[in-house]
């Protein structure tokens, strides 16, 4: 198994529930502006402006028919000893 396998589990449960939580009545004018098909995705901002909840909406708008996705901090301590790319 994998060192980083228990880890990279426990990210994936932050995702999927931060994703289930996430209202999807209101969303911010930058959903269209974004390419959301790039690969790798980074909204930097204000603390509060909505940049997770503006992720997760659209995480949540596209998982259907098997897609993946992960949302994950980069505050998360996995981080600290982890690159991302």
């Amino acid at each position: 198994m994998h060192k980083h396998s228990g880890e990279m589990e426990r990210l994936k449960q932050i995702s999927e529930k931060r994703s289930n939580q996430v209202k999807t009545g209101f969303k911010r004018f930058l959903m269209d502006e974004i390419h959301w098909d790039d690969r790798m995705i980074g909204i930097s901002g204000a603390r509060g402006s909505g940049k997770t909840t503006m992720m997760l909406q659209q995480m949540k708008s596209r998982l259907h028919d098997g897609a993946e996705a992960l949302y994950a901090s980069l505050d998360d301590i996995y981080f600290a000893g982890n690159p991302v790319v």
